[in-house]
């Protein structure tokens, strides 16, 4: 079933009408990004980041179009 699981996500992520047959190196992507997740979740609860938004300028007008957020780390 966890197999199952990581090639429906992975076919998900290739976009609609997609079909994909597990492959072990799927799971090992699944993992590290398993793995980052718990960091960050970890970092969070620690209060170690500290978050900076940068404006994104049109070149041309040089409206503020949106942010960017940058993580400052301690």
């Amino acid at each position: 079933m966890q197999e199952a699981d990581v090639a429906l996500n992975a076919s998900k992520g290739r976009g609609r009408n997609t079909v994909v047959e597990f492959e072990p190196s799927m799971r090992e992507h699944s993992v590290a990004t398993a793995l980052i997740a718990e960091d960050v979740m970890r970092g969070l609860q620690a209060n170690e980041f500290t978050v900076h938004f940068q404006p994104l300028l049109d070149a041309g007008s040089l409206e503020v179009v949106g942010f960017e957020c940058l993580d400052m780390r301690a």
